[in-house]
């Protein structure tokens, strides 16, 4: 793959979540780095378009929601607020920093899930998701702890141990129980969309092109994806949030919020 000069650039950021302000870490990992970024390409007067905007969707908002007593809608609001002028407050220069509640999201999202699901691109399968009785809805992976089936810290969560790092599934947890309602959860069959991994040279070339350019451990894991592909990925796995969508099936829980 040969080096190429690019007429614009878009830099984007990892978005924050909506359910608390930023810290210096969040600064100095994520935004004062890319921040830099853009500076130097704006000072070659070349054309970029640096974009961000606060996570109104994640489970972490409705969590913080539950433990104050208040509707998501209040906690995204007032945390969007807080987070957006802190950024400016430091001056992290974003060209856009939005929401992804905005109407603009909102159909950029549901066009997104729609024409794929339209041309067939999904993979709907039926798996097992656990599910709270008492409190009758089906669980995202954070609202369930456990054991850790690894270091057997007691309280880690359904996707991963904050004590030992090791990714998790819900299923794999000892003694699962609902932060919701503190009820052990049962699983039940529920169906879901995928994407369906890719393997092809237009994929695996630019893979190639840059893990040429990266440091070691990134480029070891950039050469495993160029090798094997990427894994089949779930589009919609957190109930209850996410956009309306016409999909045969799909009304109930709605697509992802794609960034």
């Amino acid at each position: 793959m040969n080096n190429k000069t690019f007429n614009r650039t878009l830099v984007t950021a990892a978005l924050p979540y909506a359910n608390g302000g930023v810290h210096i870490g969040h600064l100095a990992g994520v935004y004062v780095p890319s921040d830099i970024y853009v500076r130097y390409l704006r000072l070659r007067k070349q054309e970029v378009l640096f974009v961000c905007g606060s996570d109104e969707h994640g489970v972490p908002v409705t969590i913080r929601a539950r433990k104050e007593g208040c509707t998501v809608q209040e906690v995204v609001d007032r945390y969007h607020q807080l987070i957006k002028q802190s950024f400016e407050d430091f001056g992290i220069s974003f060209d856009v920093y939005s929401r992804t509640t905005s109407d603009t999201h909102k159909k950029v999202a549901s066009d997104f899930f729609r024409k794929l699901y339209d041309k067939g691109e999904f993979l709907e399968r039926e798996s097992e998701q656990y599910y709270d009785e008492e409190a009758k809805t089906f669980l995202a992976d954070r609202y369930i702890t456990g054991e850790c089936p690894h270091c057997h810290n007691p309280h880690a969560y359904g996707d991963q141990c904050e004590k030992c790092g090791k990714d998790l599934s819900p299923t794999e947890l000892i003694n699962p129980e609902s932060k919701v309602s503190g009820s052990k959860p049962v699983l039940r069959k529920t169906k879901h969309w995928y994407l369906p991994p890719r393997q092809t040279p237009r994929v695996a070339r630019p893979l190639d092109w840059w893990s040429q350019r990266v440091a070691s451990q990134r480029e070891r894991t950039v050469q495993e994806l160029a090798r094997h592909g990427l894994a089949t990925s779930c589009c919609e796995p957190r109930p209850r949030l996410g956009y309306p969508c016409s999909c045969g099936g799909c009304r109930r829980k709605g697509a992802l919020c794609v960034v």
